[in-house]
C-alpha cells in the first residue's frame, strides 16, 4: 500500500491543476534536466554530466525555470519527478532534457539511473525510469512540450539484463525505439531510433554540442534550430550519427524570439503557484522526505516564504553537515581501494594510504589510456572503482626502476660495468726434462691417459677359431 502513494500524490496534484481556476499571473517556461555520468556497475560515461550542466545554464540565461539533477540514482530521479511535475501547473511549455544511458525493451523507452545494476527481471519496474510516463505527465499539465534525448550511448548493462531475463518473451534494443508524440509535443532523439550515438572526444556529445551552438538563435523557431543541429552532427560525425525527431507542435516555438519580442524573465517564484496552499503542501509532502538538498531547494525556490520555508532550511543545511562530515572519510576510504586497485593492476607503485595526489591521478589516467580511455576528473569514484575490480590481469606495462628491465613480467637487475672482474686463470708452467724425475703417481696417471690405447680386432684363423688379430690368441672357440 505504501508503494501507491506517490501515485495518489501525483492523481491529487492532477485533480487539483484540472479543477483549479487559471493564474492570474504570467506563466512560465519550466525545463527537468538530469545528465548521468558516473555508472557504478559499468564504465562511467565522460560527457552527460557536462551536457546536461551546460544545457541547465542556457536555459536558465534563456527564462526558464530549471530543475537540474546531476549522476542521480533512482530514488533522486524519482524525486526530481514529482517535483518537476508539481511545477508543470504554472508552466505554459515543459522541457525534459536527458544524457546518459537508455534502451528500449519491447519497443519502450527507459532512462538508465547510475545505481542500476539490471541483474534481475525486477530490475524493469524497480531500477530504470520509463520516458513515456514522464511525457504523460508532461502532456497532461502543459499545452507545449519538448523532449531532448541525448540516451542513446552504447549501453553494456543491456547485455546483464538480457541474461537475467533468460527466455522471458523480452526484445532488447540498440538505441532508443520510435515514440509517437501526443499534440502539442516535439521528441528530438540524438540519433536515429534503433542506432548508438556517439559520446564524443570533445567537452560535449556531437549532438548537445551542434544544440548548444544553435539553441539562442534569435528569431530561429524549434524545428528551424534542429535541422542545423542534425547537418552539424552529420557533418561532425561524417553521417554516422543522424538526429532525428518526431513532431506534433501546433505552434512555432522559440527559445529567442524575433525582435520586438523580449524573451520571458525566468521568475524566481511563480505567483500563481505561491498563492496556492494545496499546491504549496503537494509540493511539500513530495520533496520533504528527501535525502538531497538540491531537491528540497525546490521548494524553497517556489515558496521562499511559504509555511515550510523554514523546516525545508534546516532540513537543507542538516544534510549538508552530514555530507561535509562524511565527504573526507568517504574520498580517503575509497582513495584507499582504488589504490589498491591500481596496484593490483600495474599502475601505481605508491603507498596505499588513502592519500589521492598526483601519483595517483598520474596511475589512474594510465589506465584510462590502457583501455583506451580517459577519466575526468581524476578523482575516486565508485565507478572507477567497479571498473578496476572487473580486471583480471595486469593492464599497465610493467614499470622497473632505475638499473633494472623487465623480464618474463619481473623486473630484473642490470649488471653492474663496475663489478669486479673474474680471476684469471694461472698459466701453466713449462715441464722441463728434470720433472721427469719428480713425477708421482699422478703424473704417471696422466702419462698413460695421453697413451693410445691399441686396437682391439677379432679375426677367423685357418681353424676356424675366433681369435685376437693383434697376438693370435684365441678369444672364442666354435
Amino acid at each position: 500500500m505504501a508503494g501507491s502513494q506517490p501515485l495518489v500524490r501525483l492523481i491529487f496534484v492532477f485533480l487539483i491543476l484540472v479543477f483549479a481556476g487559471p493564474a492570474e499571473a504570467a506563466r512560465t517556461r519550466t525545463a527537468l534536466v538530469i545528465g548521468n555520468s558516473a555508472y557504478q556497475h559499468t564504465e562511467p560515461l565522460r560527457n552527460p554530466r557536462n551536457d546536461a550542466a551546460e544545457v541547465a545554464a542556457r536555459l536558465r540565461r534563456l527564462g526558464f525555470q530549471v530543475f537540474e539533477g546531476l549522476d542521480l540514482s533512482k530514488s533522486q530521479m524519482d524525486e526530481m519527478v514529482k517535483a518537476y511535475a508539481v511545477a508543470l501547473e504554472t508552466s505554459e511549455a515543459a522541457l525534459f532534457y536527458y544524457a546518459g544511458h537508455g534502451l528500449q525493451i519491447n519497443d519502450r523507452n527507459f532512462l538508465i539511473p547510475v545505481d542500476a545494476e539490471l541483474k534481475s527481471p525486477a530490475a524493469l519496474e524497480f531500477e530504470m525510469i520509463r520516458l513515456d510516463q514522464i511525457q504523460a505527465i508532461m502532456e497532461r499539465l502543459t499545452e507545449t512540450n519538448i523532449l531532448v534525448m541525448d540516451a542513446c550511448r552504447n549501453n553494456p548493462l543491456s547485455r546483464n539484463l538480457a541474461k537475467a531475463m533468460g527466455t522471458r518473451s523480452v526484445r532488447i534494443g540498440t538505441g532508443l525505439a520510435p515514440s509517437e508524440s501526443g499534440a502539442g509535443t516535439l521528441i528530438a532523439y540524438s540519433t536515429q531510433p534503433g542506432s548508438v550515438a556517439m559520446d564524443g572526444e570533445g567537452a560535449h556529445s556531437p549532438f548537445t554540442e551542434a544544440l548548444l551552438k544553435f539553441i539562442d538563435a534569435k528569431g530561429e523557431d524549434l524545428s528551424s534550430i534542429l535541422i542545423n543541429v542534425r547537418n552539424d552532427v552529420m557533418r561532425t560525425t561524417y553521417r554516422k550519427q543522424i538526429p532525428w525527431e518526431h513532431s506534433a507542435l501546433s505552434q512555432r516555438f522559440y527559445f529567442v524570439p524575433p525582435d520586438g519580442e523580449p524573451p520571458p524573465p525566468a521568475p524566481e517564484e511563480a505567483p500563481a503557484m505561491a498563492g496556492d496552499p494545496r499546491l504549496e503542501l503537494e509540493l511539500w509532502t513530495a520533496v520533504k522526505d528527501s535525502s538531497d538538498a538540491q531537491t528540497l531547494k525546490t521548494y524553497l525556490d517556489r515558496f521562499p516564504r511559504g509555511t515550510f520555508s523554514g523546516l525545508a532550511a534546516l532540513r537543507i543545511a542538516e544534510l549538508e553537515r552530514k555530507t561535509a562530515a562524511l565527504a573526507p572519510a568517504a574520498a580517503g576510504d575509497l582513495g584507499e581501494k582504488l589504490q589498491a586497485q591500481l596496484k593490483r593492476v600495474g599502475c601505481y607503485a605508491g603507498a596505499v594510504d588513502g592519500a589521492w595526489g598526483e601519483a595517483s591521478k598520474a596511475a589512474l589516467a594510465a589506465f584510462a589510456r590502457a583501455r583506451g580511455g580517459s577519466v575526468q576528473p581524476l578523482e575516486p569514484s565508485e565507478a572507477t572503482l567497479a571498473a578496476l575490480t572487473r580486471e583480471t590481469g595486469r593492464v599497465c606495462p610493467l614499470q622497473c626502476r632505475a638499473g633494472a628491465f623487465e623480464r618474463d613480467g619481473v623486473c630484473v637487475a642490470r649488471e653492474r660495468d663496475d663489478a669486479p672482474a673474474p680471476a684469471a686463470k694461472r698459466r701453466a708452467r713449462p715441464r722441463d726434462d728434470d720433472d721427469d724425475d719428480n713425477d708421482g703417481p699422478p703424473a704417471r696417471a696422466q702419462a698413460r691417459k695421453r697413451e693410445p690405447k691399441p686396437k682391439f680386432e677379432l679375426c677367423m684363423d685357418s681353424r676356424n677359431l675366433i681369435v685376437d688379430c693383434n697376438d693370435g690368441s684365441v678369444v672364442l672357440r666354435r
